[in-house]
């Protein structure tokens, strides 16, 4: 039966042959796709739907807006910054129009359910700083995500999409420091 599982804060995925393959390491993943004429994608989200049921709504959600926009998709582990031993899965949603790169960080292991992590966010470069906007939430407020996602795999080249979704997220740190400053 295949598995999900932690070794040396990386992320593998045993196979139902006992194949294992380490989930940061890009060209054996593609190796492992080729050879065997699938898509890591949907392997892992079968896995995490036996654990999750819930999940099967997002990843459908997801799936369905990655293809009407066109938007590079994939799956990979990271464990780096997660507390003992949960498992982090990383699915990145690429829209190349945007100078932001999205992923969605799915959290578990432990006695906690699945923990979700929404993330936008630019590198640095040259004298540039970069910077991160991201939201933690759960199943149940998963519905106030949909409109963000929808954002921005709308974005187009032009940036003004671009803008205004950096001003939405500028806007609600804003509002949140707000609350501390009286």
């Amino acid at each position: 039966m295949a598995r999900l599982y932690i070794e040396n804060k990386n992320v593998y995925l045993q196979d139902d042959r006992g194949f294992i393959l380490d989930l940061e390491n890009h060209i054996e993943i593609q190796k492992y796709e080729k050879r065997n004429s699938l898509t890591l994608n949907r392997v892992v989200n079968e896995l995490i739907i036996k654990h999750e049921p819930m999940f099967k709504a997002v990843i459908e959600d997801i799936e369905s807006m990655v293809k009407e926009y066109n938007i590079d998709y994939y799956v990979y582990g990271n464990t780096s910054g997660v507390m003992g031993d949960r498992l982090a899965i990383i699915y990145y949603l690429n829209n190349r129009k945007s100078c932001m790169d999205g992923m969605l960080k799915l959290l578990f292991g432990g006695k906690q359910r699945v923990e979700y992590m929404i993330s936008f966010f630019e590198d640095s470069s040259d004298n540039r700083m970069g910077f991160e906007f991201y939201k933690y939430f759960d199943l149940s407020r998963y519905f106030a995500i949909i409109p963000i996602l929808e954002k921005y795999f709308s974005i187009e080249k032009d940036g003004v999409k671009d803008r205004e979704l950096i001003a939405e997220f500028i806007s609600n740190i804003t509002e949140g420091l707000g609350c501390y400053s009286n």
